[in-house]
């Protein structure tokens, strides 16, 4: 049996991770989707993702679940490295669990709710008879508040808010221990949104879960998560406990994303730049931003911000 680290040594750790794409038909412009970035989630604890469409939020997502493997740097899961994919015990992986922002996209579309939930368990083979089977679907819907009557229907038989209960039911399935949310009530009403997203945070926090919320909507990533973490151009530029974030933003942008300030929006990732990922949005710019980028850098309280005027 695998023993896990102390509640005060991290869980998941992502170390200096980078990750490059390159676009084109032979060899593009390489893309910096994610930057030098260092994350550490303890046993239990809440960390939210924000920033615009295309910060790279859902890549470092599947870096640190082992999904993308980074173009360097390392992830740790309770000590073991998973960019090693050769390396990683096969019960690593019933310990976490994904839930995209589509969840239709989660299922198949021909197999009933019953079946899209189970596939975790048989996968795994952590059932030993269809009777247990049963009872463990039919307990997975009743926690996330899922008619037990609808298990029989298809994806495309019921409604949005019913298949993103079915999708977090099957994430439950294997208890994880690690959990990334991705965008998961975008494609929601707003009445839906907020049942989805309480009922996320009560079952991470009985179960004791490590989450990974991204989110654009910061409002929404300072419910869910206990600490925020701002991320731009594949950069994390602003990290702190969520009341010290929302209550004293020190980056402009993350004075933007809160309407503090007027923030001019540019999309989407950008080529490899020399100087601050912000340089040419930011209304308080000054010389050395365009010619070095800003190291994030712990300003007190755990409160950590890469900007030269700090």
């Amino acid at each position: 049996m695998m023993r896990f680290n102390s509640l005060k040594t991290p869980l998941v750790q992502g170390i200096n991770l980078t990750k490059i794409f390159r676009y084109g038909l032979i060899w593009g412009e390489p893309v910096e989707a994610v930057k030098n970035v260092n994350i550490n989630l303890l046993r239990g604890a809440s960390l939210s993702l924000t920033g615009e469409s295309g910060s790279g939020k859902t890549t470092l997502g599947k870096i640190l679940l082992g999904i993308i493997r980074p173009t360097s740097g390392k992830v740790l899961f309770n000590g073991i490295d998973l960019t090693n994919p050769k390396r990683v015990p096969k019960y690593i992986r019933r310990m976490m669990s994904y839930i995209p922002q589509h969840p239709e996209e989660a299922f198949d579309p021909r197999w009933r709710l019953y079946d899209n939930i189970a596939e975790p368990l048989r996968i795994h083979k952590l059932i030993g008879s269809k009777e247990e089977e049963k009872e463990i679907i039919f307990k997975l819907a009743e926690d996330v508040s899922l008619d037990t009557s609808l298990l029989n229907r298809r994806p495309f038989e019921v409604s949005g808010g019913e298949i993103q209960r079915a999708v977090i039911a099957s994430a439950l399935a294997t208890n994880p221990l690690f959990m990334v949310c991705d965008e998961p009530t975008s494609m929601l009403d707003i009445s839906t949104q907020a049942d989805i997203l309480r009922l996320l945070k009560n079952i991470c926090d009985k179960l004791n879960i490590s989450l990974l919320f991204i989110s654009h909507d910061i409002e929404i990533a300072s419910f869910m998560g206990f600490k925020i973490a701002v991320m731009l151009k594949g950069r994390v530029v602003e990290m702190a406990d969520v009341d010290k974030l929302i209550n004293e933003p020190l980056h402009p942008y993350t004075q933007g994303l809160l309407g503090i300030v007027k923030v001019e929006y540019v999309s989407s990732y950008a080529k490899n730049c020399r100087g601050c990922p912000y340089y040419d949005r930011c209304p308080v710019k000054m010389l050395p931003c365009r010619e070095k980028e800003p190291k994030l850098k712990n300003v007190g309280d755990d409160h950590y911000v890469a900007c030269f005027r700090y």
